[in-house]
């Protein structure tokens, strides 16, 4: 029985890293939309803003086009690497693959049940419980592999899972590490400007 739990328990934390990795990757899709939408915007507003600097030449002329290069440089090159990243595909096939290890979870729990339930003999649970670990293997390879950061998150949002001081501190800094990078790309760009514009 325990090398069952050893199963059951592994496809569990699976799949909750998996449940984490899919909202990650969700809040990562809206969270570079609304910086494409924020960063056009400020482009934008930057023409508006050169139009009409050039018309009272409150800035050189060179100095004023550049800022403009610069920023729509940058916002092409944002917008092919986001393309590039595809988040909400991504998404979408790790909520399938979890969905698929919750269903590889109620299976082997139903096989515990069966056996508990004297319809199945310790064999046939364990040959059974080994088809199941053949899917998992397999449902494995279907996605992309979470990070350490989902992993964390999973574990802290696991009733039954003791945390270390660690697993703290790591879950402290990635969610300080994930506000940190949205200030950054909503700051970032505004304070460029202004320091070069000060420069």
């Amino acid at each position: 029985m325990e090398y069952v739990e050893k199963i059951a328990r592994k496809i569990w934390i699976t799949r909750l890293c998996r449940i984490e990795a899919s909202k990650r990757l969700e809040s990562n899709d809206s969270f570079t939309q609304t910086l494409l939408v924020y960063y056009s915007a400020i482009l934008t507003a930057l023409s508006i803003w050169v139009f009409f600097i050039e018309k009272t030449n409150q800035i050189s002329d060179s100095k004023v086009s550049l800022i403009l290069l610069i920023a729509s440089i940058a916002l092409t090159i944002y917008s092919t690497f986001i393309v590039s990243k595809a988040y909400k595909e991504r998404a979408i096939k790790m909520k399938y693959n979890y969905i698929a290890l919750d269903s590889l979870y109620k299976q082997i729990k139903k096989l515990e049940a069966n056996y508990k339930a004297d319809t199945i003999n310790l064999n046939q649970l364990i040959d059974e419980v080994d088809k199941v670990d053949g899917k998992y293997v397999i449902l494995l390879q279907e996605a992309e592999n979470h990070n350490d950061c989902d992993y964390i998150k999973a574990i802290n949002s696991d009733k039954n899972e003791t945390l270390t001081n660690y697993c703290i501190a790591r879950y402290i800094y990635y969610r300080c590490e994930e506000v940190a990078i949205k200030l950054l790309g909503f700051m970032g760009p505004l304070i460029s400007i202004y320091f070069y514009i000060k420069w």
